[in-house]
């Protein structure tokens, strides 16, 4: 796919927004997918490149990562698991007073398992499993510090449904 986008919006070492006259940004998705009895995966993998251009200078393209991949593998039985994982590459952000900064690749891993008796379901989480470093956000200057993503974290949940039907006949 290409995408021209013309007065892109992006914010400066201040945070003060900043018209960038026009951005091209192309690439490719590729995705499989498949099930074998009670296992199902999927995978993705996206290529992301462009540029950004500024009184006909162009830059690389900020903020997204070239490559990336992510994959699902997921168990569905008496008790559903599921093993998530994104990996993403470098990411860059150019500052006027010291050039580009770049932010290393980064894995994150999920797992879940979850269980369902009758109308009631539960399940466990943890995200982030292997506590990957990572940011989410460049900082606002150079020498700032960037705003990290979240380290591991545990989610326990519960939900109950009771569903009820309301059959609705129309008149003839």
């Amino acid at each position: 796919y290409i995408k021209d986008i013309s007065d892109r919006i992006a914010l400066d070492e201040n945070w003060v927004p900043q018209n960038i006259a026009k951005s091209r940004v192309f690439g490719i998705d590729i995705q499989t997918g498949g099930k074998y009895e009670d296992l199902s995966y999927s995978l993705i993998y996206s290529y992301l490149d462009g540029y950004d251009e500024e009184n006909e200078l162009k830059k690389e393209l900020q903020h997204q990562p070239k490559n990336s991949i992510a994959g699902i593998l997921s168990y569905h039985g008496p008790i559903t698991g599921e093993i998530s994982g994104k990996w993403t590459g470098e990411r860059k952000r150019w500052f006027t007073f010291g050039g580009w900064k770049i932010e290393d690749p980064a894995f994150i891993l999920d797992f879940g398992i979850s269980k369902k008796f009758n109308d009631l379901s539960m399940g466990f989480k943890v995200k982030n499993l292997l506590d990957t470093k990572y940011i989410t956000n460049f900082g606002s200057s150079y020498t700032d510090r960037d705003y990290p993503g979240m380290g591991r974290h545990f989610n326990i949940w519960s939900r109950y449904a009771s569903v009820s039907y309301t059959h609705l006949r129309a008149h003839e």
